[in-house]
C-alpha cells in the first residue's frame, strides 16, 4: 500500500505541473491551464464542482504526443490555481469565462467537453455565444437541465435532483460544505469511484478545498436553477454530440433519442471512470474525434 501510495502521489505531482500556464482573461480573472499535444485541433475539457485540471491527468498524457490535437484543460474561477473571486461564481458567468478564454487564446474549432457540473459551465457556453466556434461537444457524466421528475411517468427527463427536493442531495451537497466539509469530500471521493483508496480521497479533498466553503456551496445552489435542455436540442445536427455516462446513468438514453438521436451514448463505470479507467474513455473519445474529423 505505501508503495501504491507513494507511486500516485509522484504520478499526481508530475501530471499537476506539466505544461502548465496562467492566462489574465478579465480585469478579475485569471485562468490556470495545462495543455498537451502539438496538434491543430484543439479539445477544451472543463472540470467539474470544486475540481481542477489535475482530474484529467491521464488524458493529458495520452495527447502528449499527437501531432493531430492538442488538448487544453482549465481550472473555473475560484477552483483549483484560478484567480478566486468574490463575484462571479455562477454558471452564466463561468461560460463567459470559457469565452474570453478561447479568445485570449485564440482557439477556433473547438471540440468543448464538460465533466459534471462543468457540463453546466460548457452548455452556458453555448447560451451566450452559440456554436459556431465548435466542432464538437462532450457531456461528461452530466445533464441538460439539474432539476426534474415532476411527473415520475416521464421517463425521458435527464436530471440531477428532483424538483421537489424529496431526494435531499440538492441540500446535501449545498449545507454539507457549509456544516460537514471533511464529511462531505468523503462521501463525494467515494461516491465517484469504484475503489476509493486513501491517497485517493486525500487527492480529491486536497483539490475539493482549494474551493472555498461558501462558493462551493453557491456553485452547488446555483446549479439548481440551470436548465439547458434548450440549448442542447439546438445543437443537434449542427454539432457533433457525445455523452460519456457513467454506467447508472438511464435517463439519458430515452432523452437522447427524442431529442439528440444523433448523439453517441456510451455508458462505464462511475462519476470519475475517465480518470479510475482512462484507457476506455480515451479509446471512446479517440473513436468520437476520429469519425468527426
Amino acid at each position: 500500500m505505501r508503495v501504491f501510495a507513494l507511486v500516485f502521489l509522484l504520478l499526481m505531482s508530475f501530471f499537476s505541473i506539466a505544461q502548465a500556464a496562467m492566462i489574465k482573461v478579465s480585469n478579475d480573472l485569471d485562468i490556470h491551464y495545462e495543455s498537451s499535444g502539438q496538434g491543430e485541433n484543439v479539445i477544451l475539457l472543463v472540470p467539474g464542482w470544486t475540481m481542477s485540471t489535475e482530474v484529467y491527468a491521464h488524458q493529458l498524457e495520452h495527447f502528449k504526443d499527437s501531432k493531430d490535437y492538442k488538448l487544453i484543460v482549465i481550472d473555473p474561477r475560484s477552483q483549483g490555481l484560478s484567480t478566486h473571486t468574490v463575484e462571479g461564481n455562477f454558471y452564466e458567468q463561468h461560460g463567459r469565462d470559457i469565452a474570453d478564454f478561447m479568445k485570449a487564446l485564440d482557439l477556433h474549432n473547438v471540440v468543448l467537453g464538460g465533466w459534471s457540473y462543468g457540463g453546466f459551465d460548457i452548455l452556458a457556453y453555448v447560451h451566450q455565444f452559440g456554436t459556431d466556434n465548435l466542432k464538437g461537444f462532450i457531456m461528461m457524466d452530466s445533464v441538460p437541465k439539474c432539476l426534474g421528475g415532476d411527473d415520475p411517468k416521464h421517463s425521458s427527463d435527464w436530471y440531477w435532483f428532483t424538483s421537489d427536493g424529496s431526494d435531499g442531495v440538492r441540500e446535501h451537497f449545498t449545507q454539507g460544505v457549509l456544516l460537514r466539509r471533511e464529511q462531505l469530500n468523503d462521501e463525494f471521493a467515494r461516491y465517484m469511484v469504484d475503489n476509493p483508496h486513501p491517497e485517493y480521497i486525500k487527492w480529491i479533498t486536497r483539490i475539493s478545498n482549494q474551493t472555498g466553503d461558501g462558493v462551493a456551496a453557491l456553485l452547488n445552489e446555483s446549479g439548481s436553477y440551470q436548465n439547458y435542455e434548450t440549448d442542447l436540442k439546438g445543437m443537434e445536427g449542427k454539432v457533433p454530440l457525445f455523452y460519456y455516462m457513467s454506467q447508472k446513468s438511464q435517463r439519458v438514453d430515452e432523452w437522447s433519442k427524442i431529442n439528440t438521436p444523433s448523439a453517441t451514448i456510451v455508458k462505464f463505470g462511475k462519476h470519475l471512470s475517465f480518470w479510475e479507467y482512462p484507457e476506455h474513455f480515451n479509446d471512446a473519445l479517440d473513436k468520437f474525434l476520429t469519425d468527426i474529423k
